[in-house]
């Protein structure tokens, strides 16, 4: 064999091999997804996800750093503690949903969240159990593969009954690296689109879950997460 055909031989393998990592459904990439973030039957028992750490917020032409605090039980009750760093704890406000209803307490008053508040609250933190990828395989569930990104990033679509519709960004070895949806805005305004961007990992029983979470709102900075401690509860 000559160096040539030795050469086109070995760039078909090389081909060929890129293939076959490549998914060719939503059913195929979620299955290699799910066993990138730990596994079936992890990810099935995450009942709650516990997590402190500090967060940066950038809204109404500020930046606000607070301390954080999460109990979350995705599409379920949350609880989310945040005081402004500076200040410490004596100016903790506390978030509470269950649902789509939620609370809030401020200086020890329990108030309703306003309604339209509680509805993006709620589709935030529902975001966290379409991370948690197990729920997309439920029937209700519609997955569609869709192109790769800019970044060459492979794109799931997610159809879900009660969540905004989202597309779910993969890299080659199908660890989740971001997210996309639109979400109704919490001031009654138009809707916001959104990209969530996952970095670094922590674990806890089983679960591999991004260490840092940013989200953009029109392309704009909105909010950065970064995690110190992270606890999964079983359910």
């Amino acid at each position: 064999m000559n160096l040539g055909m030795r050469v086109a031989g070995i760039l078909a393998l090389n081909l060929l091999t890129a293939c076959s990592h490549a998914p060719t459904s939503g059913v195929q990439l979620l299955s290699r997804a799910i066993d990138a973030a730990g596994g079936e039957a992890a990810l099935r028992n995450a009942g709650r996800l516990i997590w402190d750490g500090e967060a940066d917020v950038h809204a109404g032409g500020r930046d606000i750093h607070l301390g954080v605090r999460s109990d979350i039980a995705p599409l379920g009750h949350v609880r989310s503690e945040t005081w402004l760093r500076e200040q410490g704890p004596s100016s903790m406000r506390i978030l509470e949903l269950d649902g789509r209803h939620g609370w809030i307490t401020r200086d020890g008053k329990r108030e309703i969240l306003d309604q339209k508040i509680a509805e993006n609250e709620y589709a935030q933190y529902g975001t966290y159990g379409l991370m948690l990828l197990v729920s997309l395989r439920d029937p209700a569930v519609e997955t569609v593969l869709v192109g790769k990104d800019a970044d060459g990033l492979q794109g799931l679509r997610v159809n879900h009954p009660i969540l905004p519709q989202a597309t779910l960004w993969f890299d080659a070895d199908a660890r989740l690296k971001a997210l996309t949806n639109t979400v109704s805005s919490a001031e009654g305004g138009p809707p916001l689109r959104q990209r969530f961007e996952f970095k670094g990992s922590v674990h806890s029983n089983g679960v591999n879950w991004p260490q840092q979470i940013s989200i953009s709102q029109d392309d704009k900075p909105f909010f950065e997460l970064r995690i110190a401690g992270f606890e999964i509860k079983a359910k």
